[in-house]
C-alpha cells in the first residue's frame, strides 16, 4: 500500500511517499517559510521524484494535532484539496503519537509540545519490543500536572522527552520517581512525514479513518486570537 503522508502542524514541514511501513521518499522544510508556499510544490516534487501520481496513493496520512492552528489548517486543506471526490481513504494522526513514532527508542516515551502559558500538549507512550503503546491520551496540562501523570504512569522506568517542550519539562522536574533522560538531540528532531505515515497505516489497519468531508483538526484549546478577543471582552463587561 502507498501513502503520502505529511505534517504542517509543526515549524517544520515534512512530506513523504511510502510504501507500507517502508518510506520511499521523504522531504522536510526546516527554513521557519509559510507551510501554505512550501507543502503542495513539496508534494508536487516527491511524486516527480518517484515517478508515481498522486491517483497512484492508496491513502493519505496527516497530523490533526496538536499543533499549530493555521498550520493544522493548511494540511488539512491540501489533503481535502488532493482527495478531492476520489474514495482514498484519510488517516488523521495525532502529532503527539507521530512524535513518539519519530524517535527510535525502547522503552517510555513522553511527546510534549509548548502550548504556552506554562503548559504542554501531552502524552505517554511505551515501545515495547518494536511496538509503540499509548498509555495516556492526548491532553493539555500544566506542566506540574504532566510531571505528575509521568511519574505515575512510568513507575520509575527511564523515559525520553520529544517535541518542543521537552527542556521545559526537564527544568520543571523536581520528582526524584521520574526518571527523565536528559534532552539530547533526538529530543528536538523535526517531526518526519514518514513517522506520520507508519502511524497511519495502523490506523487504517484498524479501521480508524475519515473522509475529506469529516476531516477536522483537533484542538486541545482556543486560537491565540480568540482567547485574546474574550479575555478583552471579559474585561470590557466586568467579567
Amino acid at each position: 500500500m502507498k501513502i503520502l503522508a505529511l505534517d504542517t502542524g509543526q515549524k517544520s514541514c515534512s512530506v513523504a511517499i511510502l510504501e507500507d511501513e517502508k518510506t520511499l521518499l521523504e522531504m522536510c522544510d526546516n527554513r521557519g517559510m509559510t507551510h501554505s508556499h512550501t507543502v503542495l510544490e513539496m508534494i508536487r516534487q516527491l511524486l516527480q521524484r518517484s515517478g508515481l501520481s498522486l491517483s497512484e496513493m492508496e491513502a493519505f496520512a496527516l497530523t490533526v494535532g496538536p499543533g499549530s492552528f493555521t498550520g493544522l489548517r493548511i494540511g488539512i486543506s491540501a489533503v481535502k484539496g488532493l482527495v478531492f471526490d476520489s474514495k482514498q481513504p484519510i488517516l488523521p494522526v495525532s502529532s503527539l503519537e507521530a512524535l513518539a513514532e519519530n524517535v527510535g527508542y525502547e522503552g517510555m516515551i513522553l511527546p510534549v509540545m509548548d502550548a504556552r502559558a506554562g503548559r504542554v500538549f501531552a502524552a505517554v507512550f511505551e515501545r515495547k519490543e518494536g511496538v509503540l503503546n499509548r498509555l495516556s491520551a492526548d491532553q493539555v496540562l500544566e506542566i506540574p500536572e504532566f510531571i505528575q501523570l509521568a511519574a505515575q504512569i512510568c513507575e520509575g522506568k527511564r523515559a525520553i522527552l520529544v517535541g518542543d517542550g521537552s527542556n521545559l519539562c526537564a527544568s520543571a522536574n523536581d520528582r526524584a520517581d521520574l526518571n527523565l533522560l536528559p534532552p539530547d538531540h533526538r529530543s528536538l528532531e523535526p517531526l518526519s512525514a514518514g513517522a506520520v505515515g507508519r502511524v497511519g497505516k495502523r490506523l487504517l489497519e484498524s479501521g480508524d479513518q475519515t473522509t475529506a468531508e469529516a476531516l477536522l483538526p483537533t484542538y486541545f484549546q482556543k486560537p491565540k486570537a480568540e482567547r485574546m478577543k474574550e479575555e478583552t471582552t471579559g474585561r470590557a463587561t466586568g467579567n
